[in-house]
């Protein structure tokens, strides 16, 4: 999931830097929604909870 998210900012950032800016709005929020469900995972995880 790291590796993901990594791929993704990374994605984000060429996209950007081409000038897709739609590509990269659109890669920014899965590099958003992907970093907090690793996020919720791992807090829920440690705090014993089940969501």
């Amino acid at each position: 999931m790291d590796t993901l998210i990594f791929l993704l900012i990374l994605a984000t950032l060429i996209a950007q830097w081409r000038g897709r800016h739609r590509l990269a709005g659109v890669l920014f929020a899965a590099s958003c929604v992907s970093t907090a469900l690793l996020f919720w995972h791992h807090a829920t995880d440690a705090l014993g909870l089940s969501l």
